[in-house]
C-alpha cells in the first residue's frame, strides 16, 4: 500500500511538472500570474441530498444524523484552499417546511465559500393535495424566496440560472424537478430547454459545468426516478462535441462516473444514505485539452456510515466502484467525439495510464473487499436475523405474560366494578329512602302548619268579622248620636229663633197697643 501511494504520488508529481497542473497556492502561483492561473482553473465542491429533518431514521436515510453528516461536510470544505464556491444539488431538506430550511441555512451560515443550489423534489411542495397541504409543506416560490433572504449569493430571479464563475467557464444551474405532479421523476422544461440552447451555444467555446438534482443518464435503472424526456436533453447537448460539458447531479443516492466523448456525468451520493459521501472537483483548462480531477470525500462519522451501509438495500451499487469516485478524465479540443449515449470508463492520456492500472489493481481489491464485506454482512445479517428472532421470542413470551396479566387486572377490575356497581346502588336506594322519609316528614310538617294557619287565619277571620260589626254599630250609634245632635242643635235654634219671633211679636204687640189710643182721639177731634 506504501508502494502505490509512493508511486502515485512521484507520478502525480511528474503529471505537475510536465502539464504545468498543480494543486499550488496562490503565493506559489504568483510568478507565474501573467498566465491566470485562476482563471485556467475552476475548484468546487458538490453536496448532495442532505435530507435535513429532525426525523427519526428511515430504511435507508440517517435522518437523525443529518444535521451532524452535513457539519462534518462543511468542516471538510472549509479546510479546502482555493474553493470558487460550494454547489448544493437538490434535496437539501427532507420535508419542505420552513423549520426545515430555517435548520439548513443555520448550518449553512459556517460554510466558508460561496454556497450556491439548485431544487430537488423534496425542497417544495409539488402539486398539492390534501396530505401535502396539511403538513405545511411551502411552494417552491416561497422555498425559493427563503433562499434568496437567507443566501446573499444567490443573486437569481429564478430556480434555473447561469453565471461565469472564470473567463474559461460557463455554470448552468438547471431545476429538473416537476411542479404539476407528485412524483420522484424529473423533467427539462421546454423553457429550460430554450435556456439550456442558449447559453451553450453562447458559451460553446467554454468549458460547460452543469448542475441539477437529476442525472440525465441513470446510475442505474430506474423508472421513478429518471427524467422523462433525457432523450430531449441530450439532443441539445451532443449537439455541441467539441465544448467539455461536465454533468453533475444527485437524487439516485450512489456514486457513479460514465463518460460520453466530450460529456462526462457525475452522479453524487446523498449525505444521509451510504456511502454517506461528496465530492471535491478541480478542473484545468487548457488550449488544447480540459482535465477534471474529480474526488470522492466521505465524511467522517463512521459509526453513522455503518449503521447506512447495514440498512442499504444495495450498498455496493451505491458506493459504485473505484472509477466511480475519485478519477481523472481529459477531453482533447482538437478531437470531435461521438456523443451516442453508452458508458465507458474514464480514458486517460498516456501520462495517466499507470495511474489507470494502479486504479484497476485497486478495483481488484474493493472487489475483493466488498466480497469479504459481502460475506461479513451475511454473517452480520444472519447473527441479527437470529438475534431478531430470540428478540420476537422473548417478545411474544412478554406479550403473552402481560396479555395474561392483563386479562387477569380486566377480570378484577370487572369483579371491582361490579361490587362497586352494588355498592352504589345500595347507597342509592338507602339515600332515596332517606330522601322520601324527609320528603314525607317534611310533608307532614307543611300540613300541620298550614292547617296551624288556617285556623289562625279563621279565628283572624272571625275577630274581623267581630271588629266589623262591632265598627258598624259604632258607626250607626255615632250616626244617631249625630243625627240626635244635630236634631237638638236645631231644636234649639228653631226654639231659639221662635223665641226671638214671639219676643218681636210681642214688642210689636206692644207697640202697636200703644199707637192705637192716640189714634181714636185724633178721630173724635174731627169729628
Amino acid at each position: 500500500m506504501k508502494k502505490t501511494v509512493r508511486f502515485l504520488t512521484t507520478l502525480f508529481l511528474a503529471l505537475v511538472l510536465q502539464t504545468g497542473q498543480g494543486l499550488l497556492t496562490h503565493k506559489e502561483n504568483a510568478a507565474f500570474a501573467d498566465f491566470s492561473f485562476r482563471d485556467m482553473e475552476l475548484s468546487f465542491v458538490q453536496i448532495s441530498d442532505s435530507h435535513i429533518s429532525d426525523k427519526e431514521d428511515t430504511s435507508y436515510k440517517a435522518l437523525s444524523s443529518s444535521k451532524a453528516l452535513l457539519e462534518d461536510a462543511i468542516k471538510q470544505t472549509n479546510d479546502i484552499k482555493m474553493l470558487d464556491f460550494v454547489m448544493f444539488t437538490g434535496d437539501m431538506v427532507n420535508e419542505p417546511t420552513k423549520q426545515s430550511y430555517r435548520d439548513f441555512f443555520v448550518l449553512l451560515t459556517k460554510v466558508k465559500h460561496p454556497p450556491l443550489m439548485a431544487f430537488g423534489n423534496h425542497d417544495m411542495t409539488q402539486a398539492q393535495n390534501p396530505d401535502r397541504g396539511a403538513k405545511e409543506y411551502i411552494t417552491k416560490d416561497e422555498a425559493l424566496n427563503i433562499i434568496k433572504k437567507c443566501n446573499p449569493y444567490y443573486i437569481f430571479d429564478k430556480s434555473y440560472y447561469a453565471f461565469s464563475p472564470k473567463n474559461d467557464y460557463r455554470v448552468i444551474v438547471l431545476d429538473t424537478t416537476v411542479d404539476e405532479a407528485i412524483t420522484a421523476n424529473g423533467k427539462l422544461t421546454d423553457a429550460q430547454g430554450q435556456f439550456l440552447k442558449e447559453e451553450l451555444e453562447a458559451h460553446k467555446d467554454k468549458v460547460i459545468v452543469i448542475f441539477q438534482h437529476h442525472p440525465v443518464v441513470e446510475p442505474f435503472k430506474s423508472e421513478h426516478h429518471k427524467i422523462v424526456n433525457a432523450e430531449d436533453y441530450m439532443e441539445i447537448i451532443k449537439q455541441y462535441k467539441k465544448t467539455p460539458i461536465a454533468i453533475f447531479s444527485g437524487h439516485y443516492h450512489a456514486a457513479k462516473i460514465m463518460r460520453q466523448g466530450n460529456i462526462i456525468h457525475v452522479s453524487t451520493p446523498s449525505l444521509v444514505t451510504y456511502p454517506n459521501a461528496f465530492r471535491y472537483v478541480n478542473i484545468t483548462n487548457y488550449k488544447d485539452r480540459t482535465i477534471f480531477n474529480i474526488k470522492y470525500m466521505e465524511t467522517n462519522l463512521s459509526e453513522v456510515q455503518k449503521n447506512s451501509k447495514l440498512n442499504a438495500i444495495a450498498s455496493a451499487t451505491l458506493r459504485g466502484l473505484p472509477n466511480d469516485h475519485s478519477v481523472i478524465i481529459t477531453i482533447r479540443k482538437d478531437k470531435t467525439y461521438d456523443n451516442e449515449i453508452k458508458e465507458e470508463k474514464p480514458k486517460t492520456i498516456k501520462e495517466d495510464k499507470e495511474l489507470q492500472k494502479e486504479a484497476a489493481k485497486a478495483q481488484k481489491e474493493a472487489a475483493k473487499q466488498d466480497k469479504a464485506n459481502k460475506k461479513a454482512e451475511e454473517r452480520a445479517a444472519k447473527e441479527t436475523a437470529k438475534k431478531e428472532a430470540e428478540e420476537k421470542a422473548a417478545e411474544e413470551k412478554m406479550q403473552n405474560t402481560a396479555k395474561k396479566t392483563e386479562e387477569i387486572e380486566k377480570e378484577q377490575a370487572l369483579k371491582a366494578e361490579e361490587a362497586a356497581k352494588k355498592e352504589a346502588e345500595r347507597q342509592a336506594e338507602k339515600e332515596a329512602k332517606a330522601q322520601a322519609s324527609a320528603q314525607k316528614k317534611a310533608e307532614n310538617e307543611a300540613q300541620k302548619e298550614a292547617l296551624k294557619i288556617k285556623k289562625e287565619a279563621e279565628k283572624e277571620a272571625l275577630r274581623a268579622e267581630k271588629l266589623k260589626k262591632q265598627a258598624e254599630a259604632d258607626a250607626k250609634k255615632e250616626a244617631a248620636n249625630k243625627a240626635k245632635a244635630e236634631a237638638d242643635s236645631a231644636k234649639k235654634e228653631v226654639q231659639k229663633q221662635a223665641k226671638e219671633e214671639a219676643k218681636k211679636l210681642k214688642e210689636a204687640a206692644k207697640a202697636a197697643k200703644k199707637e192705637t189710643p192716640k189714634e181714636g182721639s185724633e178721630g173724635n177731634a174731627g169729628n
